[in-house]
């Protein structure tokens, strides 16, 4: 009815998709790519392929295969995706300001417990954008400023010194982190 050694790619997928969601979809096209060139050889053998008993024809075949490279890029696009929403190494905890340095598995399961006020934090789908530095100059009039944890993490504030709003979410220029002698 199956073939054994398919059941145990497909296993084998599954399981190496859990440790890597890109490893599992280029799984995927190697399983698929494999299921294509053995049923080819059997087409060409004179054989026939069957599906829960039901005989194939090879361009049902050939559409079959065809369908699930389909299916493969959609997951292997889905997987980059995926890794490009994993958040920054330092994130703000929302309720308490903290800034918490994630794990690994923290940021790609994008929830973590902050270790200051030990509130359970779930990341929503939207992209985080990196913190800004604690300290930076100002674009619009060169100032030294120490950001607090909401003006990094909201990547917006009022400089004191030209009342001007500095918006870094809008606008992608660069900005200037302030380093001392020390860390040059």
């Amino acid at each position: 009815m199956f073939n054994p050694v398919i059941i145990v790619a497909i296993v084998f997928q599954v399981i190496i998709g859990k440790f890597s969601r890109i490893a599992g979809a280029i799984t995927g096209y190697i399983i698929t790519t494999g299921i294509l060139i053995w049923g080819i050889s059997v087409y060409r053998e004179g054989y026939q392929m069957a599906f829960f008993g039901i005989t194939l024809p090879s361009n049902v075949f050939l559409l079959g295969c065809g369908f699930w490279f389909w299916m493969d890029t959609r997951e292997f696009k889905a997987a980059i995706k995926q890794s490009k929403e994993i958040l920054p190494e330092n994130f703000i905890c929302p309720k308490c300001g903290k800034e918490v340095n994630l794990s690994q598995k923290e940021k790609n399961e994008k929830n973590f417990i902050c270790p200051e006020c030990n509130e359970i934090i779930y990341v929503d789908k939207e992209p985080i954008k990196e913190l800004l530095p604690k300290e930076i100059i100002c674009k619009k009039c060169g100032e030294e400023l120490i950001l607090n944890n909401r003006e990094r993490t909201e990547r917006k504030f009022i400089c004191p010194e030209c009342n001007k709003l500095i918006d870094y979410n809008n606008d992608e220029s660069s900005y200037y982190k302030v380093t001392s002698d020390e860390e040059k």
